[in-house]
């Protein structure tokens, strides 16, 4: 939507799979750090979070407006 083009399956790849019911990936493991944060990087996500936000908003992003680029993609989100 926001720079145009066909949609293609490959940009549909979830690249960081988690349980999204857990909200926990199964592919990092964060033990190793023994509860260390790094506070400089949370205010920089949180910018990218609004900054994505506003995006989705001002192209008018969402479940329904993808549907024709689900299709072109040849993706089924029916399951």
């Amino acid at each position: 939507a926001k720079f145009g083009g066909p949609c293609r399956s490959v940009e549909f790849l979830d690249t960081k799979p988690n349980n999204r019911r857990t909200n926990v990936t199964s592919t990092y493991e964060t033990a190793i750090l023994n509860g260390w944060v790094n506070e400089m990087d949370r205010p920089v996500y949180a910018e990218a979070v609004k900054i994505f936000n506003a995006d989705l908003e001002k192209f008018g992003v969402s479940h329904e407006s993808c549907t024709a680029c689900y299709e072109e993609a040849g993706l089924d989100l029916t399951s």
